[in-house]
């Protein structure tokens, strides 16, 4: 995938697609207007989304990975969320590390089921507190298709 804005939603094929915000990164975080996901685009490629942890064994000693405070972040998407008139239904956090956006969901209330993909093999043995998660890429996940 381009740059460039999708032409329609990855989940659905929707070809309304509003950005929410441009990160930090320059990436922007976009909605579609049909089943309300939010994803970030550009989207990795296959080859760089299954090889991103080939030879991963942790960060550096002395060294930890993310942001130092994520909340802000974790609480403007679930804001987005909460606007929609859904309270619940299911909730897959891709890359969700030890599960910090699970926990701002369940504050949020709503019945929420939530699934998480998180590759980075130090979260592995992590409680998830009732969140589902898949410690294999997105594209290895048992994930029913029709719900990514």
């Amino acid at each position: 995938m381009s740059d460039s804005l999708p032409t329609r939603c990855v989940a659905c094929g929707n070809s309304e697609i509003k950005t929410l915000t441009t990160l930090a990164t320059g990436r922007q975080m976009v909605r579609c207007d049909t089943c309300h996901l939010v994803f970030v685009v550009p989207i990795w490629s296959g080859d760089i989304a299954r090889n991103v942890f080939a030879d991963y064994h942790g960060w550096p000693e002395g060294i930890t990975g993310g942001s130092p405070n994520r909340d802000p972040g974790l609480e403007f998407i679930a804001g987005f969320l909460a606007k929609n008139p859904t309270t619940g239904g299911q909730l897959l956090d891709i890359g969700c590390a030890k599960g910090d956006f699970f926990d701002v969901m369940r504050k949020r209330g709503g019945q929420w089921k939530l699934y998480g993909v998180e590759p980075d093999p130090k979260w592995k043995d992590h409680d998830y507190n009732g969140a589902i998660v898949s410690n294999k890429p997105l594209g290895e996940s048992e994930f029913d298709s029709r719900s990514i």
